[in-house]
């Protein structure tokens, strides 16, 4: 049964669609304030919203971003990765492309949201809501390269 898993480029594609729709559905949590005008059942709504990205987020209210006067459930970086991993998703499902060697992705990944905190905690610059969520984006996306490319080699592994 799992060989016949690991051989089926279906299953492969279905995980990474898998993945893509909870991207979606994840992204859409966080972008609620966007979508619904505030009544009485989006206030329970919304606090139970921010209880869950209150797990994954530091949710600073300096740190989040305001969008058409809504501010979002998670802070810059976080929008950053998520959206970042979401568009990377659509992309690689709709266009198959290897990572090459992911180990240097990975690092610049690393290195440009660690520069961004040290610049900021040392106060080289001010904090930057446009800088972390480039830097979530950076991040976001090379993590989905990741997965990706891992289902790619994990597919076509023999028995």
């Amino acid at each position: 049964m799992i060989g016949t898993l690991r051989n089926n480029p279906v299953t492969q594609k279905s995980l990474k669609f898998l993945i893509l729709i909870a991207l979606i559905l994840w992204s859409a949590g966080f972008l609620f304030p966007l979508f619904f005008y505030k009544t009485e059942n989006y206030s329970l709504f919304e606090f139970l919203l921010k209880k869950i990205y209150g797990f994954v987020c530091i949710q600073e209210e300096q740190k989040t971003m305001d969008i058409m006067g809504s501010k979002l459930l998670v802070c810059a970086r976080c929008t950053g990765i998520y959206i970042g991993g979401l568009f990377t998703a659509l992309f690689l499902l709709l266009k198959n492309i290897s990572a090459g060697n992911k180990k240097y992705l990975i690092i610049i990944a690393v290195a440009v949201n660690l520069t961004d905190f040290l610049f900021v905690s040392s106060g080289v610059y001010n904090y930057s809501k446009l800088l972390s969520f480039i830097a979530g984006t950076v991040f976001g996306s090379v993590v989905i390269i990741f997965i990706f490319d891992e289902l790619n080699k994990y597919s076509f592994e023999k028995k």
